[in-house]
């Protein structure tokens, strides 16, 4: 899918933002094709939060 670069640039911030996050709080790191892409995808789709569907 093509995105716009300031696009892609904040949708690679926010996923540092939250892998950080995952892994203070887990133990290990999010993988951006298994679990976040089709987070944000489900959260633009559905309207629920990102972080709810990524249990943080």
């Amino acid at each position: 899918m093509y995105l716009p670069e300031s696009v892609r640039g904040d949708l690679d911030i926010r996923f540092d933002e939250l892998n950080a996050r995952h892994k203070r709080e887990r133990g290990e790191a999010l993988e951006k094709n298994r679990d976040y892409y089709p987070a944000v995808v489900q959260a633009g789709l559905t309207g629920e939060d990102l972080e709810d569907i990524l249990d943080l």
